[in-house]
């Protein structure tokens, strides 16, 4: 799993939505069954977190559903 997805800007400096942000939010959406409604959670959590910042980089999520 890999992730440079966005910079959100402050005042005093640029933080990096990371792999850890993205780690928590895949634990948090442990319930979720679809593979689409976890990377909707996701994309609805970049939006918030970059807010009205615009889009500078392509982005690319791909969620695996396995089957046991």
């Amino acid at each position: 799993m890999n992730t440079n997805i966005s910079y959100k800007e402050t005042p005093t400096k640029k933080e990096l939505y990371d792999f850890e942000r993205l780690e928590n939010k895949l634990k948090d959406s442990g319930h979720i069954k679809s593979s689409e409604d976890i990377i909707e959670n996701i994309l609805e959590d970049l939006k918030a977190y970059k807010k009205d910042k615009p889009q500078n980089d392509d982005l690319t999520i791909v969620s695996v559903h396995v089957l046991q």
